[in-house]
């Protein structure tokens, strides 16, 4: 039997056998045996307790880890930001040059120009 059939077959049939109805004597004799009638406040401090234990042994390192991850989100950020300053420098930088050299081309047209006129 596979080990998922045997875990449904051990929280499915009992609730299964309870809904089934009709032996309350059955019931009452099920819940004083198991103690599932008054076990509430056994449960609550069991939850309370391993709540408390997780957050004991778990808020240090998860609170450092958190800590950490965004301490390298943020420094990835800015190492991003200095990244895109550094190319918007680098594209005005180059159409200052684009438009230098647009005007030495004019110069060297009009030159060009000037000295085929010599020539003819």
């Amino acid at each position: 039997m596979s080990r998922y059939l045997k875990i449904a077959m051990v929280l499915v049939v009992p609730s299964l056998l309870l809904a089934s109805g009709g032996d309350a004597e059955a019931a009452q004799k099920y819940f004083e045996l198991t103690g599932r009638h008054t076990d509430l406040a056994p449960r609550i401090f069991n939850f309370v307790l391993l709540a408390g234990l997780l957050y004991y042994l778990l808020a240090t390192p998860l609170k450092n880890f958190l800590k950490s991850r965004s301490d390298s989100i943020a420094k990835e950020l800015e190492e991003i930001e200095a990244k895109r300053e550094a190319s918007r420098d680098a594209k005005i930088k180059a159409q200052q040059d684009l438009e230098s050299a647009k005007l030495k081309a004019v110069d060297i047209v009009s030159d060009a120009k000037a000295e085929l006129a010599l020539i003819k």
